[in-house]
């Protein structure tokens, strides 16, 4: 898997002069915005410490950065953060890793931001346990991932998605990013999440499915659907089950 996202290095580059790929720009225009708003609601002072997971080339680790937090940004792929070190201010810290990596981490976070990375994690469980760890009290977890109803649509379609099958306890697909390359997507429901966060504490705060913009379909030329929303993003805070103080 590792593999396969330093091949996508280039098509997930926000930093291009000319430009990005409109895999990469759908983030930029239709998610953050949203993403952006939960947290500025949530953080008045913004020189919090934030992890940003599978961060890929910065782009948002560097926004994080200019609104004056204190960004640790993590992926899987080498080639993603060679990027996005080329392309940061050298106060951001930049990891290569995974679970293994994750879990060692020396600092707490007041936050953490996930912008479509969920979908491709088999075991998201695991990971949502390694966040509860490292998150402070009352801290915050936002993330965004792909819309259910746009990956059963996609699938009936033939575009992008394969077809959909059932995996454990859920479904999931394959979508196609580039020729020959093939990543699994783990489809879960906003309930499924819900469901998740809440056995480790965790209190769901928001949902929202932004939709396509105009500014997005005619600046990129998007002739794909886009009735249905892309993205849901979610907002989850930790709270203790048991309070000493």
């Amino acid at each position: 898997m590792k593999e396969s996202w330093d091949k996508l290095a280039n098509k997930f580059n926000t930093h291009k002069d000319d430009e990005i790929d409109p895999g990469a720009a759908d983030n930029i225009v239709i998610a953050w915005p949203v993403i952006l708003s939960e947290i500025n609601k949530n953080f008045k002072q913004n020189n919090n410490e934030v992890l940003d997971y599978g961060c890929g080339t910065g782009g948002f680790s560097n926004k994080l950065n200019s609104l004056g937090f204190k960004v640790t940004g993590m992926d899987i792929s080498n080639e993603m953060i060679n990027i996005a070190k080329s392309n940061s201010p050298k106060e951001i810290d930049y990891l290569v890793g995974d679970t293994s990596k994750l879990k060692n981490i020396n600092k707490k976070f007041d936050l953490i931001v996930s912008i479509m990375v969920f979908q491709f994690i088999d075991d998201i469980q695991k990971h949502v346990s390694i966040f509860n760890e490292l998150l402070n009290k009352n801290g915050i977890l936002i993330f965004a991932v792909f819309n259910p109803e746009i990956i059963k649509q996609y699938s009936k379609k033939g575009i992008d998605f394969a077809k959909i099958e059932k995996y454990k306890d859920i479904e999931m697909s394959n979508i196609k990013l580039k020729k020959n390359i093939l990543i699994p997507v783990y489809i879960r429901s906003e309930r499924d999440y819900k469901n998740i966060f809440e056995k480790y504490s965790f209190i769901h705060k928001f949902t929202e499915y932004p939709p396509f913009t105009e500014e997005f379909v005619k600046k990129y030329g998007w002739t794909d659907p886009y009735d249905v929303p892309e993205f849901m993003i979610m907002t989850f805070e930790k709270k203790e089950l048991y309070n000493n103080e």
